[in-house]
């Protein structure tokens, strides 16, 4: 029989787009792990944004203020300007443990999302080198019976090549 006979081509044909099916999905769970760690540090950005919104808005309320006192000597605003302060440092304290909270729950997420992908990688790999072992078994007998049929019936060499 020759090494390039159909039934090994297909055979071959097979096993390559196994192990294509194979790399693309170790590759698939690679990316969602990135993915994923991309996630939280989008969300630290955004926390950081935020801050900086908050202190942006801080600033203009307190401009805001001061062009009212230069157009307006005589207004006191000090109390005005105290209480603004207040009220957006209680509201930084609590955006603050929100984001600690949800970045916390968000980050154990990842740690419990990363070794579930890690242990499916190892069974995808493990169900994998199985399968490629049964097939070349499949092949090896495949072959071996398609070689019998051959010796046995002259004819048969249509089929095999």
């Amino acid at each position: 029989m020759s090494e390039t006979n159909p039934i090994e081509s297909a055979f071959g044909f097979q096993r390559a787009i196994v192990e294509q099916t194979h790399k693309a999905t170790l590759d698939s769970l690679d990316a969602q792990k990135t993915a994923f760690g991309q996630f939280v540090d989008g969300l630290e950005t955004l926390q950081q944004l935020n801050s900086q919104g908050a202190d942006l808005s801080r600033n203009a309320i307190h401009t805001y203020l001061d062009s009212i006192e230069q157009a307006n000597p005589e207004a006191e605003l000090s109390d005005i300007r105290e209480l603004v302060d207040e009220q957006f440092a209680a509201v930084e304290e609590t955006q603050d443990q929100s984001w600690e909270t949800v970045i916390e729950a968000v980050e154990e997420s990842t740690e419990g999302f990363e070794q579930t992908v890690d242990t499916y990688s190892e069974t995808v790999d493990s169900s994998f080198d199985t399968y490629l072992e049964t097939h070349e078994q499949l092949e090896a007998n495949t072959v071996s019976v398609a070689e019998e049929f051959e010796a046995a019936t002259p004819e048969a060499d249509e089929f095999t090549n």
